[in-house]
């Protein structure tokens, strides 16, 4: 899932597009696809069970940080493949060298 109002997007709306879909994660960019951040399932329930308010600034969740891949690499799906083994987790963003996000790369495709 991609949420796109960085700037003013809350914990809730997160939390919204999370549940709405599948992915289990929640890829956030700016208004230009620039990935800004990611936040799991598990941040969200973590952020919940420590009492984070639903209003609060998603911005001040997110890890942004996370692992990607650039498009320029010689094969992203295998690249993906050993992304998903080593960090247990279900999608990958594939970007630009300036972070542009290009696609979503989700283990489903894979299996």
């Amino acid at each position: 899932m991609i949420i796109n109002k960085v700037d003013t997007a809350t914990i809730g709306d997160l939390v919204r597009k999370v549940l709405a879909g599948h992915e289990r994660t929640c890829f956030v960019v700016d208004d230009s696809s620039f990935l800004v951040g990611v936040v799991s399932e598990g941040d969200l329930l973590r952020a919940i069970w420590g009492g984070i308010d639903l209003d609060a600034p998603a911005n001040d969740y997110l890890n942004h940080n996370p692992i990607s891949i650039l498009e320029s690499a010689d094969n992203p799906e295998i690249e993906a493949i050993l992304i998903f083994k080593k960090h247990g987790v279900v999608s990958v963003p594939v970007v630009t060298s300036q972070r542009k996000l290009i696609r979503i790369l989700n283990v489903r495709e894979f299996i």
